[in-house]
């Protein structure tokens, strides 16, 4: 790839990074959507478009973070960062150097706020069907069962085939809990 009439080779393309070699040969390491948007910009130099994809990557984004990457484009280019950190500035402004036209530096400042976050449950579904059985069943009765007495009861007495995976996995938690006593 090519920028400020110098050539780059790619020489270690990461996750995040992308370490690239120039002619002389001096390491440099660039965030991957800035290397990516090198190349797009390249591909543009040279006679490919990308335009239509620009749009049609542009649309899957929501109305929210559309607006919150204008906020952002427009403090770049006025130089004052006000609704972000420097270190934050500093980032998104090496991603609209990198941009091409003013599509992909308006992608290159959406955030990636929707993908955060750790979604996955805590416990198997089946773990939190049988709690809730056990609390409904036995634990909220007179006697004054402990939670756990009250888990290992309805583990003890789900009635599960002995073929099925979920049995299997019931029967060890079973073991496990009344060891626990």
């Amino acid at each position: 790839m090519t920028f400020n009439e110098k050539r780059y080779e790619v020489v270690l393309p990461g996750e995040r990074d992308v370490v690239v070699r120039d002619s002389d040969g001096f390491a440099l390491v660039l965030p991957r959507n800035a290397a990516a948007n090198l190349l797009a910009q390249e591909k543009d130099l040279n006679g490919g478009s990308n335009a239509a994809s620009a749009v049609r990557q542009m649309a899957q984004y929501s109305k929210e973070e559309v607006d919150r990457a204008v906020v952002r484009v427009n403090e770049i280019y006025s130089g004052k960062p006000e609704s972000m950190s420097a270190k934050t500035f500093r980032h998104y402004e090496l991603q609209v150097s990198a941009a091409h036209d003013s599509i992909s530096s308006l992608l290159a400042c959406v955030d990636n706020f929707r993908n955060r976050g750790n979604r996955t449950p805590r416990l198997p579904a089946i773990v939190e069907e049988l709690a809730s059985q056990a609390i409904k069943e036995r634990y909220n009765q007179p006697e004054g069962r402990t939670k756990k007495g009250a888990f290992a009861d309805t583990l003890s007495s789900a009635q599960f085939s002995r073929k099925s995976p979920r049995s299997r996995f019931a029967d060890v938690l079973s073991d496990v809990l009344y060891a626990l006593r």
